[in-house]
């Protein structure tokens, strides 16, 4: 016998020693009758199947309560529930509130524009008096904000003489360089 047939041989028998007897083993695949793979097959694909199932009926919103049901028990609470009158309800919550209280705000002029010219920094626009008398003078305040919507500062107006339903214009030059936008703050009358 030569060497090599002998290696050969120990080879066979360390396969057969590490592989067991294949051919006879029920457990290894090849030797498995039709029903135990059908049965193999069954165990592991049910449960995949299953939940494959419950993933599409959820994506499907199958499980969700229907939005209609909700809205309709919504208002049918709503009309269910008393009414209150607001007076009331604000004296509820702010039961310390001045019954007289009045705004330092004034109703009698009115700013209908203002604008700031980005090429000379001036804040110009119009003011309608919607009063039945001269408004002898109206102080204007406005909050100046850069393009960004930050504020920069604040700036007043003083128009005098404004007509009983007229209108009068103003121009201010602004000393914040970089503001676009002007907002009203305060319209005060006197």
């Amino acid at each position: 016998m030569k060497f090599i047939d002998r290696v050969d041989g120990f080879a066979k028998k360390l396969e057969r020693f590490v592989g067991g007897n294949a051919v006879n083993d029920p457990l290894y695949l090849t030797n498995r009758s039709l029903g135990q793979k059908i049965r193999i097959g069954l165990l592991i694909g049910a449960p995949v199947l299953a939940l494959g199932w419950l993933i599409y009926l959820a994506l499907d919103q199958q499980f969700d309560r229907p939005i209609m049901t909700e809205r309709n028990a919504a208002k049918a609470a709503e009309a269910a529930k008393p009414k209150e009158p607001t007076g009331e309800v604000t004296a509820k919550i702010l039961p310390n509130l001045d019954k007289e209280y009045t705004s330092e705000q004034s109703r009698d002029v009115e700013v209908i524009e203002a604008s700031v010219g980005s090429a000379d920094h001036v804040l110009s626009g119009k003011v309608r008096n919607n009063s039945d008398k001269i408004v002898n003078v109206a102080d204007l305040v406005f909050d100046v904000t850069d393009s960004d919507g930050s504020q920069l500062g604040g700036v007043s107006v003083k128009i005098e003489n404004i007509p009983a339903k007229g209108t009068a214009t103003f121009r201010l030059s602004l000393p914040q360089h970089e503001g676009r936008t002007a907002l009203v703050r305060e319209v005060r009358s006197r």
